[in-house]
């Protein structure tokens, strides 16, 4: 419910900024604080489901995880934390290019929108993944 919330939070600033059209300083801040607020409420939501060998938030742990578990840094992950950890990483750069284009291409809400029909897909992909997960189990 909680990530349901968030998303439709990220299109009512969508709309409001909008509305506003160029955003001073302050505007911007509070737009900065709502949206961290956002993030934390989503991992703090996700994190029970999702993998929580993986990071979402910082890239750093991640590519740290990676290297010191590998077998060059002495570690013993298994096939499967070492592709999952692969790919949490190379979605993080793609999120980030993708991110980074967006933004030179379109402004502000244009941009917001965008991430906000990206996070709805991941919401609707973690609900579709969850309930599959349920009627699969006997």
């Amino acid at each position: 419910m909680l990530l349901g919330v968030g998303a439709a939070l990220v299109f009512v600033l969508v709309a409001a900024w909008t509305a506003i059209g160029h955003l001073h300083a302050p505007a911007e801040i509070a737009l900065t604080a709502v949206l961290a607020a956002l993030m934390g409420a989503q991992v703090a939501a996700a994190r029970p489901v999702g993998n929580t060998d993986i990071t979402t938030v910082v890239v750093t742990s991640t590519l740290a995880n990676v290297t010191r578990e590998s077998r060059l840094g002495g570690g013993h992950q298994t096939r499967t934390q070492w592709r999952d950890r692969a790919l949490a990483v190379l979605a993080m750069g793609a999120g980030a290019a993708v991110g980074a284009a967006v933004l030179r291409t379109a402004d502000g809400p244009a941009a917001l929108a965008a991430s906000g029909v990206v996070f709805t897909a991941g919401v609707a992909a973690l609900l579709a993944g969850r309930r599959a997960a349920a009627t699969a189990t006997p």
